[in-house]
């Protein structure tokens, strides 16, 4: 489901994962419900969004402004994984957002995300330039995009395909908590090695090693 898919950036992206080969099956608007979107219902609320189409992944593409009341209608809603592209969410917004994340075990990747990739299934659930995404055995975990894209095209070039990419976010607070969600990517059977590029500022490699004795790996 994409929360922004009537805007253009929205559209754009949802529209390049689409013909890659990922399933979306809904759009939110709440001025244009009843209409559609690269043959995507539009609904009025994620509520009714979730009842209908029984989707558990929520891709958000708006404003920053309006990220904390639609992430916690989500969370309420059913919801199970939210992916946030939208950048500079206030902290204050964000303490809110990553205290119901936890309490309800929601995955909440971003904000400030590209979003992931898992090729073995053609999905891809954000902003990353598809043409040097490749079937391996790489998982790359990241907290810079831009670093991202030039591990994701240098390994490729290498003939070093990728399991899943996640870019966690570059903004201040980070949604996803290794310690809970961290061990689904890494246990995941296709991967064999990781990459971990962090940033200034963050504990993620820290963190990681804290936490390594969770993972099979």
């Amino acid at each position: 489901r994409s929360r922004g898919l009537t805007g253009s950036f929205g559209y754009f992206h949802t529209n390049i994962s689409i013909k890659y080969g990922t399933n979306f099956v809904s759009g939110l608007n709440y001025q244009k419900k009843g209409s559609n979107y690269l043959n995507l219902p539009i609904f009025s609320s994620t509520l009714k969004s979730v009842k209908i189409t029984k989707c558990k992944i929520s891709i958000i593409f708006i404003p920053s402004i309006f990220c904390k009341n639609i992430i916690i209608e989500n969370i309420f809603s059913g919801i199970k994984i939210i992916i946030c592209i939208s950048e500079n969410i206030s902290i204050h917004d964000m303490l809110k957002i990553k205290f119901f994340c936890q309490k309800y075990k929601i995955l909440f990747i971003g904000p400030n995300s590209p979003g992931i990739v898992i090729p073995s299934f053609k999905i891809r659930l954000g902003i990353y330039p598809i043409k040097y995404i490749k079937k391996g055995s790489l998982f790359i975990f990241s907290r810079s995009g831009t670093l991202t894209y030039e591990a994701i095209k240098i390994t490729y070039k290498n003939n070093i395909g990728q399991s899943i990419c996640v870019g966690i976010g570059g903004d201040l607070i980070s949604g996803i908590d290794i310690k809970y969600f961290f061990p689904y990517f890494i246990n995941f059977n296709l991967t064999k090695n990781i990459l971990i590029i962090g940033e200034i500022g963050s504990e993620m490699e820290n963190l990681f090693l804290k936490y390594k004795k969770i993972c099979y790996f």
